[in-house]
Protein backbone atom coordinates (compact mmCIF):
# COMPACT_ATOMS: atom_id res chain seq x y z
CA UNK A 1 0.00 0.00 0.00
CA UNK A 2 3.13 2.39 0.81
CA UNK A 3 4.30 2.04 -2.59
CA UNK A 4 0.61 2.72 -4.14
CA UNK A 5 0.92 6.28 -2.76
CA UNK A 6 2.27 8.16 -5.52
CA UNK A 7 -0.34 6.15 -7.89
CA UNK A 8 -3.07 8.63 -9.03
CA UNK A 9 -5.54 5.93 -9.37
CA UNK A 10 -8.62 5.16 -7.26
CA UNK A 11 -8.19 3.23 -3.78
CA UNK A 12 -10.77 0.42 -5.21
CA UNK A 13 -7.64 -0.30 -8.07
CA UNK A 14 -5.31 0.08 -5.61
CA UNK A 15 -6.78 -2.17 -3.10
CA UNK A 16 -7.44 -4.62 -5.99
CA UNK A 17 -3.99 -4.89 -7.41
CA UNK A 18 -2.62 -5.29 -3.81
CA UNK A 19 -5.60 -8.22 -3.59
CA UNK A 20 -3.96 -9.85 -6.90
CA UNK A 21 -0.65 -10.11 -5.97
CA UNK A 22 -1.30 -11.48 -2.75
CA UNK A 23 -3.52 -14.36 -4.14
CA UNK A 24 -0.89 -15.43 -6.32
CA UNK A 25 1.95 -14.89 -4.22
CA UNK A 26 2.85 -18.67 -2.67
CA UNK A 27 2.83 -18.93 1.07
CA UNK A 28 5.60 -20.11 2.55
CA UNK A 29 4.15 -22.63 5.12
CA UNK A 30 1.68 -24.40 2.45
CA UNK A 31 4.16 -23.66 -1.22
CA UNK A 32 0.61 -22.93 -2.93
CA UNK A 33 -0.88 -19.60 -3.80
CA UNK A 34 -4.31 -19.18 -2.20
CA UNK A 35 -5.91 -19.04 -5.28
CA UNK A 36 -4.54 -22.62 -5.99
CA UNK A 37 -6.01 -23.71 -3.03
CA UNK A 38 -9.16 -21.75 -3.06
CA UNK A 39 -9.92 -22.64 -7.12
CA UNK A 40 -7.72 -25.60 -7.83
CA UNK A 41 -5.64 -23.42 -10.27
CA UNK A 42 -3.61 -20.47 -10.57
CA UNK A 43 -4.62 -17.14 -11.69
CA UNK A 44 -3.39 -15.61 -14.83
CA UNK A 45 -0.82 -13.03 -14.73
CA UNK A 46 1.69 -10.65 -16.93
CA UNK A 47 4.50 -13.29 -15.98
CA UNK A 48 2.80 -16.38 -17.65
CA UNK A 49 2.29 -14.46 -21.07
CA UNK A 50 5.91 -14.58 -20.64
CA UNK A 51 6.59 -18.27 -20.17
CA UNK A 52 6.07 -20.59 -23.20
CA UNK A 53 2.64 -22.40 -23.58
CA UNK A 54 2.80 -25.78 -22.01
CA UNK A 55 -0.54 -27.41 -23.46
CA UNK A 56 0.84 -26.91 -26.89
CA UNK A 57 4.40 -28.41 -26.03
CA UNK A 58 2.80 -31.62 -24.61
CA UNK A 59 0.16 -31.67 -27.44
CA UNK A 60 3.53 -31.25 -30.18
CA UNK A 61 4.91 -34.14 -28.03
CA UNK A 62 1.82 -36.31 -28.34
CA UNK A 63 1.69 -36.21 -32.06
CA UNK A 64 5.38 -37.23 -32.04
CA UNK A 65 4.48 -40.09 -29.70
CA UNK A 66 1.67 -41.13 -32.36
CA UNK A 67 3.86 -40.97 -35.59
CA UNK A 68 6.82 -42.25 -33.94
CA UNK A 69 4.09 -45.60 -32.67
CA UNK A 70 2.87 -45.96 -36.11
CA UNK A 71 6.10 -45.52 -38.35
CA UNK A 72 9.25 -45.70 -36.36
CA UNK A 73 11.44 -43.74 -34.75
CA UNK A 74 11.86 -42.21 -38.71
CA UNK A 75 8.73 -40.91 -40.48
CA UNK A 76 8.49 -41.26 -43.92
CA UNK A 77 7.44 -38.22 -46.13
CA UNK A 78 6.84 -38.65 -49.90
CA UNK A 79 6.38 -35.35 -52.41
CA UNK A 80 3.57 -34.98 -54.88
CA UNK A 81 4.74 -36.60 -58.16
CA UNK A 82 7.27 -38.90 -56.15
CA UNK A 83 7.46 -42.63 -57.85
CA UNK A 84 6.93 -44.84 -55.47
CA UNK A 85 5.83 -48.64 -54.85
CA UNK A 86 2.95 -49.37 -53.07
CA UNK A 87 1.95 -52.95 -51.82
CA UNK A 88 -1.07 -54.91 -53.57
CA UNK A 89 -2.45 -57.44 -51.71
CA UNK A 90 -4.77 -58.81 -54.73
CA UNK A 91 -2.72 -61.50 -56.30
CA UNK A 92 1.19 -62.89 -56.49
CA UNK A 93 2.33 -59.31 -56.95
CA UNK A 94 3.40 -57.65 -53.86
CA UNK A 95 4.57 -54.01 -54.79
CA UNK A 96 3.46 -52.25 -57.40
CA UNK A 97 4.76 -49.24 -59.13
CA UNK A 98 2.96 -45.86 -58.62
CA UNK A 99 3.25 -42.03 -58.63
CA UNK A 100 2.30 -40.01 -55.50
CA UNK A 101 -1.00 -37.58 -56.45
CA UNK A 102 -2.48 -36.35 -53.08
CA UNK A 103 -1.73 -36.45 -49.39
CA UNK A 104 -5.08 -37.03 -48.04
CA UNK A 105 -3.81 -36.58 -44.31
CA UNK A 106 -0.76 -36.84 -42.18
CA UNK A 107 -0.09 -40.60 -42.54
CA UNK A 108 -2.14 -41.04 -45.90
CA UNK A 109 -1.30 -40.97 -49.55
CA UNK A 110 -3.17 -41.72 -52.95
CA UNK A 111 -1.50 -43.01 -55.47
CA UNK A 112 -1.95 -43.41 -59.36
CA UNK A 113 -0.78 -47.26 -60.49
CA UNK A 114 -1.60 -46.86 -64.20
CA UNK A 115 -4.97 -47.49 -66.27
CA UNK A 116 -6.73 -44.50 -64.50
CA UNK A 117 -6.36 -46.96 -60.63
CA UNK A 118 -5.75 -44.36 -57.57
CA UNK A 119 -5.25 -46.13 -54.21
CA UNK A 120 -5.26 -44.96 -50.99
CA UNK A 121 -2.50 -46.48 -49.17
CA UNK A 122 -1.00 -46.19 -45.90
CA UNK A 123 2.62 -44.71 -45.43
CA UNK A 124 3.48 -48.13 -43.76
CA UNK A 125 2.54 -49.56 -47.54
CA UNK A 126 4.21 -46.90 -49.60
CA UNK A 127 8.34 -46.98 -50.39
CA UNK A 128 10.13 -44.84 -52.45
CA UNK A 129 11.93 -46.02 -55.43
CA UNK A 130 13.31 -44.81 -58.72
CA UNK A 131 11.44 -46.95 -61.01
CA UNK A 132 8.68 -45.32 -63.09
CA UNK A 133 5.12 -46.23 -63.06
CA UNK A 134 4.05 -49.10 -65.41
CA UNK A 135 0.29 -49.42 -66.54
CA UNK A 136 -0.86 -52.35 -65.53
CA UNK A 137 -1.70 -55.56 -68.54
CA UNK A 138 -5.18 -55.34 -69.24
CA UNK A 139 -6.81 -58.73 -68.65
CA UNK A 140 -8.15 -60.35 -72.30
CA UNK A 141 -10.90 -62.88 -72.23
CA UNK A 142 -10.49 -65.80 -74.60
CA UNK A 143 -12.72 -66.22 -77.42
CA UNK A 144 -13.14 -69.61 -76.38
CA UNK A 145 -14.96 -68.29 -73.29
CA UNK A 146 -17.44 -66.47 -74.61
CA UNK A 147 -21.09 -67.42 -75.02
CA UNK A 148 -21.90 -68.16 -78.47
CA UNK A 149 -24.70 -65.81 -80.13
CA UNK A 150 -27.66 -66.37 -80.16
CA UNK A 151 -30.33 -66.57 -82.91
CA UNK A 152 -33.33 -64.13 -81.93
CA UNK A 153 -35.54 -64.48 -85.48
CA UNK A 154 -38.75 -65.06 -85.31
CA UNK A 155 -40.04 -68.37 -86.54
CA UNK A 156 -42.22 -68.36 -89.84
CA UNK A 157 -45.67 -67.63 -89.12
CA UNK A 158 -47.19 -70.41 -91.42
CA UNK A 159 -44.11 -72.89 -92.51
CA UNK A 160 -44.34 -74.93 -95.77
CA UNK A 161 -44.63 -78.96 -95.44
CA UNK A 162 -41.74 -80.20 -97.89
CA UNK A 163 -41.45 -84.18 -98.58
CA UNK A 164 -39.18 -85.01 -96.40
CA UNK A 165 -40.71 -83.32 -93.27
CA UNK A 166 -42.59 -85.92 -90.84
CA UNK A 167 -45.99 -85.16 -89.56
CA UNK A 168 -46.63 -83.53 -86.64
CA UNK A 169 -46.69 -86.03 -83.63
CA UNK A 170 -50.05 -86.62 -81.96
CA UNK A 171 -50.27 -86.19 -78.10
CA UNK A 172 -51.39 -88.84 -76.45
CA UNK A 173 -53.47 -88.08 -72.70
CA UNK A 174 -52.89 -90.38 -70.45
CA UNK A 175 -55.20 -90.45 -67.15
CA UNK A 176 -54.03 -91.80 -64.22
CA UNK A 177 -56.08 -95.05 -62.55
CA UNK A 178 -58.18 -94.09 -60.02
CA UNK A 179 -57.71 -95.63 -57.03
CA UNK A 180 -61.11 -96.84 -55.41
CA UNK A 181 -61.67 -95.43 -51.91
CA UNK A 182 -61.60 -98.18 -49.22
CA UNK A 183 -64.76 -98.59 -47.19
CA UNK A 184 -64.45 -98.13 -43.36
CA UNK A 185 -64.72 -100.79 -41.33
CA UNK A 186 -66.59 -100.33 -38.09
CA UNK A 187 -65.68 -101.32 -34.78
CA UNK A 188 -68.64 -102.09 -33.20
CA UNK A 189 -71.32 -104.26 -35.12
CA UNK A 190 -74.28 -102.35 -35.72
CA UNK A 191 -77.35 -102.51 -33.86
CA UNK A 192 -80.56 -103.39 -35.99
CA UNK A 193 -83.19 -103.66 -33.21
CA UNK A 194 -83.15 -100.51 -31.65
CA UNK A 195 -86.66 -99.32 -29.18
CA UNK A 196 -87.29 -96.07 -28.57
CA UNK A 197 -87.02 -95.72 -24.49
CA UNK A 198 -90.35 -95.90 -22.22
CA UNK A 199 -91.19 -92.49 -20.71
CA UNK A 200 -92.68 -92.71 -17.10
CA UNK A 201 -96.30 -91.48 -17.24
CA UNK A 202 -95.95 -89.60 -13.82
Amino acid sequence: MKQAKGDNRSLQHKLSNFLFKYRTTPHTSTSETPAKLLYGRNLRTRLDCIKPDISSRVLKGQDKMKLASHCGSKVRQFKIGQQVMVRDYRGLRKWVTGQIVQQTGALSYKVNTGNGNIWRHHTDQVRATQVTAEPEPEVLVPSSTLAPPVNLAPPPANPVPTANTAPPATLEVVTPPTNSVPTETRRYPKRENIRAPVKLNL
